[in-house]
């Protein structure tokens, strides 16, 4: 055999060996574009409708094939007026309130039916500034949500715990009246007489006002037959009992 023969054959090889390396790698190529077909979520969550169907060629890191919205755990975000940061201030510095710290407090969530979601929430993040927008700042809390029972998009109620308000007094909303001054009580003085107090009621809880001045421990807060009495009017106090059917003298509800 000739030099040129042996020179051809190696060349021939060689071909064929580079044939079988082109033919590995498009092999390969097809494993991996079939392997893709399959598309697994990274997260888990409610999905909503594919915007492609079987069949479809679509290309990688352009189109879009579908949105998940992951639920658990589940962020709820809270626009707080600044009006109530200012009063909150102020009352911590005046300790009226203890605060242990924003990222130390925890939220309720109550639906627009008026049920309680059950989980407790944690707040995690605080924005740093007001938006211009709404004069709010932007709170969120994590609730976990293994149920699914929140969806992304749902209004709810949410209600900051955590924080210790010291020497408060609760009365019942009925109690509380409006004058010209602003809100008032009638309380029944040692003497079994109708006197009337001016108050500072600041918040609702549940059917309760927070009072912030003008009670004070002991005292006994009318709460039926408001329009049946007057100042200096004698009474009979009975003590106050939360029922459907309400008793026939005036009732009051001592301070605690």
């Amino acid at each position: 055999m000739s030099q040129k023969d042996v020179d051809d054959a190696v060349a021939e090889e060689l071909a064929a060996n580079a044939a079988v390396e082109g033919a590995r790698a498009d092999f390969i190529k097809a494993q991996f574009d079939m392997d893709n077909t399959l598309i697994t979520a990274p997260i888990s969550g409610l999905i909503e409708r594919s915007r492609y169907y079987e069949g479809r060629l679509v290309s990688a890191q352009t189109d879009l094939l579908t949105t998940i919205h992951r639920v658990d755990p589940m962020y709820v975000v809270v626009n707080v007026p600044e009006s109530f940061i200012l009063k909150r201030r102020r009352d911590i510095e005046a300790k009226r309130i203890s605060h242990p710290g924003d990222y130390q407090l925890r939220g309720r969530l109550t639906f627009m039916d008026g049920t309680s979601y059950p989980q407790e929430g944690v707040l995690d993040l605080l924005e740093p500034g007001l938006q211009t927008a709404t004069s709010s700042r932007q709170t969120r809390i994590t609730f976990p949500n293994p149920k699914r029972t929140l969806l992304p998009g749902q209004f709810v109620k949410a209600r900051f715990t955590g924080d210790t308000k010291t020497d408060a007094i609760l009365i019942p909303q009925r109690a509380v009246l409006q004058g010209p001054q602003g809100p008032f009580v009638f309380i029944v003085n040692q003497n079994d007489q109708v006197e009337i107090r001016d108050v500072g009621a600041s918040d609702w809880k549940g059917n309760q006002w927070l009072i912030e001045r003008g009670l004070k421990a002991g005292d006994r807060v009318v709460v039926n037959g408001l329009m049946k009495i007057g100042p200096g009017a004698p009474v009979k106090a009975v003590p106050w009992v939360p029922a459907s059917v309400e008793p026939a003298p005036v009732s009051s509800h001592d301070v605690n």
